[in-house]
Formats: structure tokens, C-alpha cells, sequence
């Protein structure tokens, strides 16, 4: 026996917490749970692989209707569930589930960077303009979101010696391949250190 609850949904949200090792946080909320009667007395909260099951043990948060399973590494083409228990002071329960989840664990691909016109240049004698290409930035199980292109300089030593401070001169959401030339102000102090970054 359970108590009924309408627009008791499982809301699920994600960051990742540690891009390297492949962690993630899980948000979870079941802000929709109301107990007219008795009133809730706990929450119980777990991640799984099938519904109403458990991979971790269940976490307890007393009458707070939203939780977070913290350092979790999702596998790669596995489906979760995360599941929640909500008891009520009459002692019934009741079994929420949130919608099936996956996760993409893997980064776009690197791709490939041309600074240039037509072949890759570590130096260039403009000060005023520069060229970049790039292509193959994929990804096969989310697909990329976003690209951008941007550059960046730093100021020359009066000996020549060292560079400055740096400082991002632009940056500019692209496709995820293309080419693109950027002008500016001509300034023979400065250095185009870093011609293109793509994120």
C-alpha cells in the first residue's frame, strides 16, 4: 500500500565533476511529493541500473525532497535510473523512478588545427591579420554542442626576450570544421602567441 501523489515527477540534472577520471554529480528532485494527511517523514534516494534497484546504498535525507549523489562514473552505453522511496508518518510508502539516463563520458575528438593560410606556421610576420583552419571535431555519442575559435597575445619584452601578460583578443562560435581570418589593430609589440584555441 503506497499514498497517491500527483505530479510527483523526478527531476534529474547533471555536472561533471572531474572531466579526466570521468565523474559526474547527479541532481535529483521529487519536489511534487505532497502528504495532505500524515505528512512526509523521509526520503530515500538511489542510482540503478534496472528500476526501483540499487547500485549504492540508499541515502537518507529526512523530509527534504531533493538529493545529490556526488563523484558518481557512469559506464559507457549503460541506462540508470535513479530511484526514490518517500515515506510518509503513516508508514507507507511510495516508489518514485526518473526517466531513463545516459551519459556521454567521452570528449568531442581533438580535431585538427591549421594556423594558416594552406600548411600549419608557428610564426607569422603580420601583426594585423590571422588565419586559421580546422576540421574532425566529432563526437559519436552526444554530439558537439559548441565550437569556438579565439585568439589570444602577449606583449613583447622591449629586448624581445619574454612575453607579457595575456589577453584574449576575441572569440567566436564556429561550425565544426571550417577556416576563418581574423584583422585587428596593427601593433608590432604584440605576438600572436596562441593563433587558435578550440573548444
Amino acid at each position: 500500500m503506497k499514498f497517491f501523489e500527483e505530479s510527483a515527477a523526478v527531476g534529474v540534472t547533471h555536472r561533471v565533476v572531474e572531466q579526466e577520471n570521468k565523474l559526474i554529480a547527479l541532481i535529483a528532485s521529487w519536489n511534487g511529493v505532497r502528504d495532505s494527511e500524515s505528512g512526509i517523514r523521509n526520503s530515500e534516494y538511489c542510482i540503478g541500473t534496472v528500476q526501483q534497484s540499487c547500485l549504492n546504498t540508499l541515502i537518507s535525507v529526512g523530509d527534504v525532497t531533493s538529493g545529490t549523489i556526488h563523484s558518481f562514473q557512469p559506464m559507457l552505453d549503460v541506462n540508470y535510473y535513479v530511484n526514490i522511496l518517500v515515506h510518509n508518518r503513516a508508514g507507507l510508502t511510495t516508489t518514485l523512478t526518473s526517466r531513463k539516463l545516459s551519459f556521454d563520458i567521452t570528449p568531442p575528438s581533438p580535431g585538427e588545427v591549421i594556423d594558416g593560410y594552406s600548411k600549419d606556421i608557428d610564426y607569422t610576420n603580420s601583426t594585423n591579420s590571422i588565419a586559421v583552419q580546422w576540421s574532425a571535431f566529432e563526437d559519436s555519442e552526444s554530439e558537439v554542442k559548441k565550437c569556438q575559435w579565439s585568439v589570444t597575445q602577449k606583449t613583447v619584452s622591449h629586448n624581445g626576450t619574454y612575453f607579457g601578460n595575456e589577453t584574449e583578443l576575441f572569440q567566436q562560435n564556429v561550425q565544426n570544421s571550417g577556416q576563418a581570418t581574423r584583422t585587428g589593430k596593427n601593433d608590432s609589440r604584440v605576438y600572436p602567441k596562441k593563433i587558435a584555441n578550440l573548444f
